[in-house]
């Protein structure tokens, strides 16, 4: 990435916030996880005050039918509205 990626930021905080997200992004590619679904599970995770996983460790340790279920639910009410 170079600095011409950053520039349609207002503010560097913004731009920080964004090369977070690349880099989640570009991890979970890396692993071949699909971002949005890690991205929920964290979501998930931290709302249970569980431990959350890099993408490394969700692409080895798959989530358990609880969390997909919560997952598919999510997925449902948000294309609903």
């Amino acid at each position: 990435m170079g600095r011409n990626n950053f520039q349609g930021f207002r503010s560097i905080d913004g731009a920080d916030v964004a090369m977070k997200f690349y880099s989640i992004i570009a991890s979970c590619k890396a692993v071949k996880v699909e971002p949005r679904t890690y991205m929920l599970q964290v979501e998930i995770r931290s709302a249970r005050a569980e431990e959350l996983m890099t993408p490394y460790q969700y692409a080895v340790d798959l989530p358990n039918q609880a969390d997909l279920k919560v997952a598919s639910e999510f997925e449902v009410l948000r294309q609903a509205h």
